[in-house]
């Protein structure tokens, strides 16, 4: 049994097993019978054996390590033989062999010889190089060792189109990749994707450019990601095309389609005047395809002749998008002319309409001023304009105009020029009367009275809502204020009630909600608060039904509300030093900040405390104010200290002062005066 490498040597694995073959058959038979030893005899060789893989392989510009060994069997290789190491080919490029080729070497049985080969930058490329020994070569050793060197293969896939790619709702987008294998056009093919969609577009097989392309195309406007990937051999692995297996990216926009106008949408033209209208067929920046046809009809006035290129509908084809027809008439009146594209799915309008007019040979017609309302007795905010032509275009400078009322039952006044001026233009200003209601002006030609035209004004009703009283007062609490407004409807009273609010209506009560005015208009009300504070009433005015410029502004009153206090004039500090029987005079207030009481308001008084009952007393029970004051007097018997109370008491005497009088003991020297007066006891002075 032998064992040879692809060029024919034998291994050292070979070699081994060999021998270990005969050994092993000349034991089995030294068991079985003695027989003389036979020593097997191993054929003479000597040759080269590879130490490293005879073929390798790296990237482009790597360097890789080569190396072979010399063998011998049965004594084959005596001494040192030798050879050298040859460059047979090389399609890499450029590439550095240590040791530089040619290189001779040279060695005996065992030793490696080592060589290294930095590659080119040539993908999928190879360098050949061979291994000899020249001499010293027996038997059936190998004299000869091919090495080969390999560039690794590299697959690029990129973006054969634009990424960013947009169209409309009508055409379709191209986008496509290329896929190369060492620069070379690969046939790897590419699946096409709708992303957005979750779809697969297609699978398609490169060109000969190594090319692949696809068409893409939506009836929805969207934003679409879209996506081509190589499809990689699954029968065997291929590392280069799975390290290009990302894919391509790329992003179509659908753009909104329809068709729009790029003529006015409103035009003029005279009797028998051909004029065009054009429209557009496409998205905003992309046309529909040249040709695309757009249909046109007329909707006619009544007796129109209108036509489209001659005809009474007509179709005409786009060019960039844009399509238009002639239109002409010589009936005058308002002609529709429609392009539509019969598109049922575009999400803009799939057709426009263009108003053409064609106007009589004079005119009159409103050029502002109409639709207007004014109160009676005002004027109209705006002029009433009529716009006089002749043919249609020409202004009628310097024609008349007659302006008269011709409907409604309220009254307008005119004022102002009534001829047409250089634009054709005659305004007149409007006041309207008393009366309410519509009005319709006519303006009429004064050079052909069967042309007019009509304005439509409105006069509404005014109402009026005054305040007949002032709108700010101060009251004190618990006191009535009385509160007027005047209800005007066109200057004379109004029968329409009048609402009334306050803004706290839990502290400040009115008298009605509701008022009916009287003949002149005037609707009274009172307010009255117990509670300090300050309180808006809101009066405003009802209306009939549904009508404009009712009601009216409201009016506000403002009510500040002021609490009044019982306060000591005097004596100062409400304390005093009298003998018995000796009359004190007592003073208090009572007022607000800024009010006081009114006149002849009754004030309580009476002996709190005492230091004998009955020793005490006051002038009277009770007296009333002037001016926000009031006096009494106390008196005391008994020497010892009193209280005496006075105060406003419908309610408790919660707001009350009190006075605290001392009655001297009669031993006392006292000097005493009394408003103004001097009495001379001794030498103790007590002031009142």
């Amino acid at each position: 049994m032998t064992f040879r490498n692809r060029l024919g040597q034998h291994t050292a694995a070979a070699r081994a097993l060999y021998t270990w073959t005969i050994r092993s058959t000349l034991m089995a038979c030294s068991m079985l019978a003695p027989v003389a030893t036979v020593q097997a005899q191993v054929a003479p060789s000597c040759g080269l054996s590879p130490t490293t893989a005879l073929s390798q392989s790296g990237p482009a510009g790597s360097t890789l390590n080569f190396a072979f060994t010399v063998v011998s069997a049965g004594g084959g290789c005596t001494g040192t033989v030798s050879g050298d190491i040859i460059l047979i080919a090389n399609t890499t490029g450029t590439i550095t062999v240590t040791p530089s080729l040619p290189a001779s070497w040279s060695g005996v049985v065992g030793d490696v010889i080592p060589f290294s080969v930095q590659m080119g930058a040539n993908n999928g490329a190879t360098v050949n190089i061979d291994a000899r020994m020249l001499v010293g070569q027996v038997g059936t050793g190998a004299a000869l060792l091919s090495f080969s060197a390999n560039t690794n293969s590299v697959v690029t896939y990129t973006n054969a189109t634009a990424t960013s790619l947009g169209t409309n709702q009508l055409a379709g987008v191209q986008i496509g990749t290329n896929v190369l294998r060492n620069g070379a056009p690969a046939t790897n093919q590419t699946r096409f994707d709708n992303v957005t969609g979750g779809t697969t577009i297609a699978t398609v097989t490169p060109d000969g450019a190594g090319n692949a392309f696809t068409n893409f195309s939506s009836f929805a406007a969207n934003t679409y990601a879209l996506t081509g990937s190589i499809i990689c051999p699954i029968s065997f692995v291929d590392p280069p095309c799975n390290a290009a297996a990302s894919p391509r990216n790329f992003s179509v926009i659908v753009e909104p389609t329809g068709v729009t106008r790029v003529s006015a949408p409103t035009v003029t033209t005279l009797a028998g005047v051909p004029v065009t209208v054009t429209a557009h067929y496409g998205s905003t920046n992309f046309p529909a395809a040249n040709g695309s046809l757009l249909n046109w009809t007329i909707s006619q006035p009544a007796g129109g002749d209108g036509l489209v290129n001659g005809s009474a509908s007509t179709s005409s084809a786009t060019t960039a998008g844009d399509a238009g027809v002639s239109f002409a008439a010589t009936v005058p009146g308002t002609y529709v002319v429609s392009a539509n594209s019969g598109c049922t799915f575009c999400s803009l309008p799939a057709f426009v309409s263009f108003a053409v007019t064609v106007p009589a040979p004079k005119s009159i017609v409103v050029q502002s001023g109409d639709n207007q309302s004014a109160l009676t007795n005002q004027s109209f905010s705006s002029p009433l304009v009529a716009r006089l032509l002749n043919n249609g275009v020409t202004p009628a400078t310097g024609v008349g105009v007659n302006w008269s009322v011709i409907g409604g039952s309220a009254t307008v006044s005119f004022s102002g020029a009534t001829v047409a001026d250089v634009n054709g233009d005659a305004s007149v200003t409007v006041k309207a009367g008393p009366g309410s209601g519509n009005v319709i002006v006519q303006a009429q030609r004064q050079d052909d009275t069967s042309i007019t035209t009509t304005f439509n004004l409105t006069v509404n009703d005014d109402y009026t809502l005054i305040p007949s009283t002032p709108t700010s007062f101060t009251i004190l609490e618990n006191t009535y204020v009385g509160l007027g407004v005047i209800y005007l409807v066109n200057g004379s009273g109004s029968t329409q009630n009048t609402l009334w609010v306050v803004d706290q209506p839990s502290l400040g009560y009115l008298s009605a909600a509701t008022v009916t005015p009287d003949a002149s208009g005037k609707a009274n009300n009172s307010f009255i608060s117990y509670n300090a504070g300050t309180y808006v009433v809101t009066a405003s005015g009802g209306c009939p039904t549904a009508v404009p410029d009712c009601p009216p502004p409201p009016v506000d009153f403002i009510v500040k509300v002021e609490h009044p206090s019982v306060a000591i004039v005097s004596p100062a500090g409400g304390t005093a030093l009298v003998l018995p029987n000796k009359p004190v005079n007592l003073r208090i207030s009572y007022k607000s900040a800024s009010l006081n009481v009114p006149d002849g308001t009754r004030i309580d008084w009476f002996v709190s405390s005492e230091p004998t009952v009955g020793a005490g007393s006051v002038a009277t029970s009770s007296t009333t104010t002037t001016g926000g004051v009031t006096t009494n007097s106390f008196s005391g018997t008994v020497p010892g200290v009193y209280t005496v109370t006075g105060g406003y008491c419908p309610d408790g005497c919660t707001d009350s002062v009190v006075f605290t009088i001392t009655v001297a003991n009669p031993s006392m020297a006292v000097t005493k005066t009394y408003n103004g007066f001097t009495d001379n006891d001794g030498s103790t002075t007590v002031t009142q």
